[in-house]
């Protein structure tokens, strides 16, 4: 759903782009960061079992402030698609509240589905795409610049018992 609404025409396809440099240099250019991406990416199984996100890795997530390449000027370009995970959580403080330094607690409140929902939505789809647990501006991107048959070829890849 992101990757056609950046083909829409809707100026967030450039955003997003420019955006992702950033956002990759941020992790290459940070010796701390760099595993924490790795950590991110070690989600990926082969298990039926869809491993979650300890709490301690997106608090290191969170920490190294490095901007979503999907925002635009402090504003969400793909606001009408986002993720579960972005619409689940929002904020009622001022935005520099909401930054891992600010000596601020923000108001946040979560609509977060149970994780039940959560297995339930899952189900709806090809199971593989939620097993494969990739950081999404790094799926959107390969979905951009190589398309979905080379995407998803490699993601079954990962799933083909050797």
């Amino acid at each position: 759903m992101v990757v056609d609404y950046l083909y829409s025409g809707y100026k967030a396809m450039p955003v997003f782009l420019k955006g992702y440099e950033k956002w990759l240099s941020s992790f290459e250019n940070d010796p701390k960061a760099m595993p924490v991406l790795k950590n991110l990416e070690g989600y990926t199984t082969r298990s039926a079992a869809i491993k979650h996100y300890s709490q301690e890795l997106c608090t290191d997530y969170h920490k190294l402030d490095i901007p979503c390449p999907f925002l635009d000027q402090g504003q969400c370009s793909i606001h009408e698609v986002r993720p579960v995970v972005c619409a689940s959580y929002f904020s009622l403080s001022p935005v520099e509240q909401c930054r891992p330094d600010s000596e601020s607690t923000p108001a946040i409140l979560s609509i977060t589905p149970s994780e039940i929902y959560l297995r339930r939505m899952a189900g709806l789809a090809d199971i593989r795409w939620y097993m494969h647990q990739e950081p999404l501006p790094k799926l959107v991107y390969k979905l951009l610049t190589q398309g979905m048959p080379e995407v998803s070829r490699q993601i079954e890849g990962l799933f083909d018992s050797k």
